[in-house]
């Protein structure tokens, strides 16, 4: 039997590699384009969050390199927001600084206390999602905010109590009166209360303190734009406001006062 050499190659031309052909570009595909393909989503996704990472880290070195030129007015700005919210450090400082708000309005302290709590969503400023995540477990135990609660008793009249209340409103030093209440001492059945009645007055009062962490990061944003008008804005308000200051200068001053008031009321 002999085979036709010519037909037989025929058949290998037209069915034999055309089918070897396919079945390799089969393989081609399901095991080079297909995991290609597959790995081209996840692969535009990390090059997008690299380039928004990248556009992030150019704007932070800008918003640094502007910090650094105007290192002089970024400090006045760090001093003077660091006299409305201190860090923990100036704790003890507060109730001094509360005394002298009363007596500067003429009330007469009769007690006062405090005690430490979290912050809450109407006392301190909060931090924003930039700087807390809710995967981020460490800082959501940690909070930015120290919050101090103050008991304040004091006598004095109406006119006394409004005044307290416009010096705490234009002292520099944040503090949120949260609640107060009040009652006429010797109050006489039907008496109304007039501005020079002699009152019984209890507030609760507080005030933040910054919780310092030393936390190296990298990526996070700087929101500060020192030439912004609101933050400008927020600056001017704080230096038009009045401070007090706890120097030893001033403790003097405040015995010297205390003692002049005393000799004047026993003489």
């Amino acid at each position: 039997m002999q085979i036709n050499s010519s037909t037989f190659k025929e058949f290998l031309l037209n069915f034999i590699i055309p089918l070897i052909a396919i079945a390799a570009t089969g393989a081609l595909g399901f095991f080079i384009l297909y995991p290609s393909y597959t790995a081209l989503e996840p692969t535009r996704a990390e090059l997008s969050t690299k380039k928004a990472l990248h556009n992030q880290l150019n704007s932070k070195l800008t918003t640094l390199h502007d910090l650094v030129e105007f290192k002089a007015v970024v400090d006045e700005n760090a001093s003077l927001v660091h006299r409305v919210i201190p860090d923990e450090a100036a704790v003890p400082f507060l109730l001094t600084q509360i005394d002298l708000i009363a007596k500067e309005a003429g009330l007469e302290v009769t007690k006062m206390s405090y005690t430490y709590s979290t912050p809450t969503k109407t006392t301190a400023p909060q931090p924003t999602s930039a700087e807390i995540s809710e995967s981020d477990e460490t800082a959501e135990k940690s909070p930015k905010y120290l919050i101090v609660d103050v008991l304040l008793g004091a006598t004095g009249n109406l006119d006394q109590l409004q005044e307290f209340f416009n010096k705490i409103e234009t002292s520099a030093r944040y503090v949120d009166i949260d609640t107060f209440r009040f009652e006429a001492e010797n109050e006489q059945d039907g008496e109304a209360v007039s501005g020079s009645s002699r009152l019984a007055i209890t507030f609760g009062l507080r005030a933040p303190h910054i919780r310092v962490q030393s936390n190296a990061v990298t990526d996070d944003p700087i929101d500060l734009n020192i030439s912004d008008d609101e933050f400008l804005g927020v600056i001017n308000t704080i230096k038009g406001m009045k401070y007090y200051d706890i120097t030893e200068e001033s403790i003097n001053q405040a015995l010297l006062e205390e003692t002049r008031e005393t000799t004047e009321s026993t003489s």
